[in-house]
């Protein structure tokens, strides 16, 4: 019997001073914490936490001092992570007005409106009425832009005077206008109701031994947008989106060759097109970084295409005033299959305006932006796009936008050398500039 209690009472003896060394750690980083947290020695108090936390010393008053800390060095990022962890650590800390507040300020400050109206019932006690941020109507936007190309239309006419036959189908330019509505209509769930108008002025040029034909002809583009945005949790989110958009144009192609009056014929080709866009997303965040993945599938004009994405942000201050997405995308069709890159930063250049600027390359046709919102179905293909943006905000209400986008296209001819030849093709590319401007409205 002896021989059989004698080690349960070793492992008693090593557990309980195992436990009481853990105690005096504790006590030990309680004490330290506090004392820095009272002197406001933010830096090194978020220094001291990072050493505990590598210890394995971590509890709920850390969490919560450290979250203060963070919020006073404006990284509310972190801040938010450290309050989270606390209220993880300790059921009643919900009944903490202080912590709470903290955490109700710092969503507000990182445009989490939606978390904020989850706990801004907690706010709403013993007389104190917070108002809910999370209005039913969140916002109203309307964009408008112009486009035009640089692709010169008589020098390629000159050229194209030395073949037999020629086909050019130029870009002139283009106008795009969009209103947008967000709406608020459970505390969760954001939804997006937009619609696009997009308005291409093209020309085609076709030259053979009888001279030249030419013809102006629009393509217009009406998209209809429903887009949703559904909070799983603190840290996960959901996207999901569905774009309507009908396409038109009308303008001559090559029919045949009337063999009677010796001339080439042209005839009207007429496109009346539904398409859709269906596109999924995923998001996570962690700490001041966010991890999201997406895929969509598009139906344009018969041309079907899948694509998948990663995407990465990165908030460098712990709030919004710097900022980096990065994300990487794959399309594949019948066709083949591409890749896209794309990498925005944003600076906060004063209290009242950020600037933006934005890259992307890789071959764009049919490419799908901004959970289904974007879609790049023009023409000429695109493979590089490069864009500036300046964000004014005025008040808390109403703010507004300019953008400059440099876009690099492709430019497709058609010709015969001389009779009998083959049909061949060149290409060239174009530079297409757009000037944007936008408002928006919060309620």
């Amino acid at each position: 019997m002896k021989k059989v209690f004698l080690p349960f009472l070793i492992l008693f003896f090593l557990a309980n001073s195992l436990f009481g060394q853990i105690n005096v750690e504790l006590t030990k980083a309680d004490k330290a914490s506090y004392k820095l947290f009272q002197e406001k020695k933010w830096d090194e108090l978020i220094a001291f936490s990072k050493e505990s936390r590598d210890n394995d010393i971590d509890f709920y008053y850390l969490s919560y001092r450290v979250g203060i800390a963070y919020f006073n060095k404006e990284n509310y990022f972190l801040s938010i992570w450290n309050f989270e962890k606390a209220l993880s650590q300790n059921i009643y800390a919900k009944q903490d007005k202080v912590l709470i507040s903290y955490l109700y300020d710092s969503y507000l400050f990182t445009n989490n409106t939606t978390q904020a109206a989850e706990i801004v019932g907690l706010l709403n006690s013993d007389g104190v009425e917070v108002a809910n941020p999370q209005k039913i109507v969140s916002s109203v936007s309307i964009e408008s832009g112009y486009s035009f190309g640089n692709l010169s239309i008589d020098k390629r006419n000159q050229k194209n005077k030395s073949n037999y036959y020629s086909e050019d189908d130029y870009y002139k330019n283009s106008f795009y206008q969009s209103a947008t509505l967000s709406l608020n209509p459970m505390k969760p769930l954001n939804v997006q109701l937009g619609f696009v108008n997009l308005d291409i002025n093209r020309e085609k040029i076709f030259l053979d031994p009888k001279g030249k034909t030419t013809d102006d002809y629009e393509v217009k583009q009406r998209q209809i947008f429903f887009g949703f945005n559904y909070a799983l949790s603190s840290k996960w989110s959901a996207s999901a989106s569905l774009n309507f958009f009908n396409y038109q144009s009308e303008s001559l192609v090559y029919d045949s060759f009337d063999i009677v009056k010796l001339k080439h014929v042209y005839t009207p080709n007429k496109i009346d097109d539904q398409n859709f866009i269906l596109s999924l997303g995923i998001n996570h965040r962690y700490k001041n970084m966010n991890f999201g993945g997406n895929f969509s599938y598009s139906n344009i004009i018969d041309f079907k295409q899948y694509q998948a994405g990663l995407q990465f942000v990165w908030f460098p201050y712990g709030n919004l005033d710097l900022y980096a997405i990065y994300n990487i995308y794959g399309l594949f069709n019948k066709n083949n299959n591409e890749m896209v890159s794309k990498l925005k930063l944003g600076y906060k250049l004063r209290k009242f305006l950020w600037i933006e600027v934005q890259g992307l390359y890789g071959n764009m046709q049919n490419f799908v932006d901004d959970n289904g919102y974007w879609v790049y179905n023009s023409i000429d293909e695109t493979d590089l796009r490069t864009s500036l943006k300046l964000d004014f905000i005025i008040n808390k209400h109403f703010s507004f936008f300019l953008s400059y986008i440099n876009s690099r296209n492709l430019h497709t001819n058609g010709y015969i050398k001389n009779l009998g030849d083959e049909y061949q093709t060149t290409e060239e590319n174009y530079y297409q500039q757009s000037i944007l401007g936008g408002l928006t409205w919060k309620f």
